[in-house]
């Protein structure tokens, strides 16, 4: 990052992401999702009328645990 960035925190997990640059908001947005620990982080552009409180959340990340799997093989689904 070249500038400086903004985290501003609103209801339910959400935060507005306000960048100084749009170099580097356009750089960040190339890669949509991005992996974090401990999950996963979404980014979206914003919506004039968006409201936290109303959204109705259609994902949600999910670890599964399977029992006996061998320890050579690795999923990963997106």
């Amino acid at each position: 990052m070249k500038g400086k960035l903004e985290l501003i925190p609103l209801n339910r997990g959400y935060y507005t992401i306000r960048f100084s640059l749009l170099e580097d908001r356009d750089r960040i947005f190339k890669k949509r999702h991005w992996l974090l620990q401990p999950g996963a982080l979404r980014l979206q552009n914003w919506v004039h009328d968006f409201n936290p409180d109303k959204v109705c959340t259609s994902l949600a990340q999910v670890w599964v645990r399977i029992l006996d799997l061998p320890m050579d093989i690795g999923i990963q689904v997106f």
